[in-house]
């Protein structure tokens, strides 16, 4: 797989739903700075759209718990699917 890579976007999001609930407000402000919502992704859609593209991400996290007072959305989400996402990230 890795030899196959024809790009790396350096700089992803996460935009599942947990993810947008966990931005609060923000997603709402974004959206209305942006024109449009923006749909939630999976994780598993999102890594199957990198993976049609022979791409991989660098997933930002984001600090929702300085403004939130949650744990960072991907922290959480990282801790409840390492291996999972490593695996649809073709990193076994």
């Amino acid at each position: 797989m890795a030899s196959d890579i024809v790009a790396i976007d350096v700089h992803v999001h996460l935009s599942d739903e947990f993810t947008q609930k966990a931005k609060g407000s923000r997603t709402a402000q974004m959206a209305k700075y942006f024109g449009r919502e923006r749909p939630p992704v999976s994780i598993d859609e999102m890594a199957d759209q990198y993976r049609a593209r022979k791409m991989m991400a660098v997933i930002m996290n984001t600090r929702d718990e300085t403004v939130t007072g949650l744990t960072p959305a991907f922290t959480a989400v990282w801790r409840r699917r390492a291996r999972e996402l490593l695996a649809a990230w073709g990193l076994n």
